[in-house]
């Protein structure tokens, strides 16, 4: 009897003060320390603390979670508040693991934290849900979120708002499959001067973007997103609303991206722009409306493969040079039932050079202030 219960998993109930010997009574729960003692691989530790905010509650906390997620034991809060303001600097990060169990972290917000707050290197399936950060800042090359040749993250239902970085990118992505679902991302800002810094900066990494909202962030001289490494991204039921950065998309290698079913609104920026490498961008019952890229073309490909079609929109836009521009020998474009209504470009819609494949049909064109259609 006792070696069947070995292998079940427990709930664990503790809290900062806990006064009980045993952890398995909500409304008696051990301490710190004793969860520790008693805690094995697949159990669930529930943080019964409302609110984690004075320096050796942190430090308590920092050395629970690490332990926990390290061995495979879950964290869920019962909306629990941490907030770092009087947080020490934790290397690499404020929650560091390296994991190969699935595990998942549930209802916490992460409250004005000035360094890292995650890193995270695992080869099974984490699950993120039901979380908020809200008003944290880092620098000197720093993120935020960091996760390390991590198999599958999945994070969904959590809110990312008012996070700011100073020569630093927001979330780092290296070598990881990133999957955000039913997310926000509110008012994220980097203010510096280098182009090198983006807000999701992805390193042979795969990010897939659904159901979410992306609004009000701020990048005015580097991109929302570089790719490097053959990242790829699939944007999916997603709105991009009055964001402001140089590029959305820059890709530095051959990049894959993916946009279905989404909406680009009162955006300011180019949408893509690549190096000399080949990038594949396919775009699907999309509408792009009231964008303006002020410096370059809104698509800038050179030597890329395009496919839009299924009913995609570009409706009032504008900007410098082109809508679209395709350059460069190896470029091939296929637009197929897609609308161009009262866009307002210096130069053209559409333009490509002479060695370029391009196929256009089934496409309206209309109210267009341009030199030429395409």
């Amino acid at each position: 009897m006792f070696f069947i219960f070995s292998l079940v998993s427990a709930l664990l109930h503790t809290n900062f003060q806990g006064k009980s010997f045993q952890c398995n009574d909500i409304n008696d729960p051990c301490n710190y320390e004793n969860v520790q003692k008693q805690m094995s691989h697949g159990d669930t530790i529930i943080i019964t603390d409302k609110n984690i905010f004075e320096q050796d509650h942190l430090d308590s906390f920092h050395n629970l979670s690490s332990k926990a997620l390290s061995m495979g034991i879950s964290l869920r809060g019962l909306n629990t508040t941490i907030n770092g303001t009087l947080s020490k600097y934790y290397f690499p990060a404020f929650i560091s693991f390296q994991s190969s169990y699935s595990i998942f972290i549930e209802y916490f917000t992460f409250i004005s934290f000035s360094s890292s707050i995650f890193y995270c290197k695992s080869s099974a399936t984490l699950l993120f849900s039901y979380c908020d950060f809200h008003n944290n800042h880092v620098d000197n090359k720093l993120s935020i979120l960091i996760f390390e040749t991590s198999s599958k993250v999945v994070i969904n239902h959590t809110i990312f708002s008012i996070l700011t970085s100073h020569n630093s990118s927001i979330f780092l992505s290296n070598f990881s499959s990133i999957v955000l679902d039913s997310c926000t991302i509110d008012k994220t800002f980097t203010f510096h001067s280098s182009k090198h810094f983006p807000i999701f900066l992805l390193v042979q990494s795969q990010i897939n973007i659904m159901n979410s909202k992306i609004i009000q962030s701020q990048a005015p001289y580097s991109p929302f997103f570089i790719l490097k490494n053959s990242s790829n991204v699939l944007i999916e039921n997603t709105s991009f609303l009055s964001n402001q950065n140089t590029i959305i998309f820059k890709c530095k290698e051959e990049n894959s991206i993916i946009i279905r079913n989404s909406f680009f609104y009162d955006n300011m920026g180019c949408f893509i722009k690549n190096n000399k490498q080949k990038v594949e961008l396919r775009i699907s019952n999309t509408r792009f409306e009231q964008n303006f890229s002020p410096t370059q073309s809104f698509i800038n490909l050179l030597n890329s493969s395009v496919h839009i079609y299924n009913h995609s929109s570009f409706i009032s836009n504008s900007g410098h040079s082109s809508l679209i521009h395709f350059s460069g020998p190896k470029s091939l474009a296929f637009i197929n039932e897609t609308a161009f209504l009262n866009n307002q470009n210096d130069d053209s819609i559409i333009k490509c050079t002479v060695n370029d494949k391009m196929t256009i049909y089934s496409c309206m064109f209309n109210n267009s202030q341009s030199k030429n259609a395409v």
